[in-house]
């Protein structure tokens, strides 16, 4: 089981990457099923490592409606 701390920290990064420029694409990924992809562009985006990006791809992609707040920028 994850402790408070981590998962508090997979929320505040999830919510950083819905804000990114790219969060069009890394959820349209995510949703297609196309999870590396997904991976590959939150990390070009936010910077985060291969674990905290794969950890808010998947968290996203079971929790999105409560992101759904969360408007993203335009796609460059």
């Amino acid at each position: 089981m994850y402790s408070y701390d981590y998962h508090a920290n997979v929320i505040n990064s999830t919510r950083e990457a819905c804000g990114c420029w790219n969060a069009k694409e890394w959820q349209s990924a995510a949703l297609a099923g196309r999870k590396v992809e997904a991976i590959k562009a939150v990390r070009a985006a936010t910077g985060f490592g291969l674990k905290e990006a794969k950890d808010v791809v998947e968290y996203w992609a079971e929790n999105q409606r409560d992101f759904a707040d969360i408007t993203p920028g335009p796609i460059s």
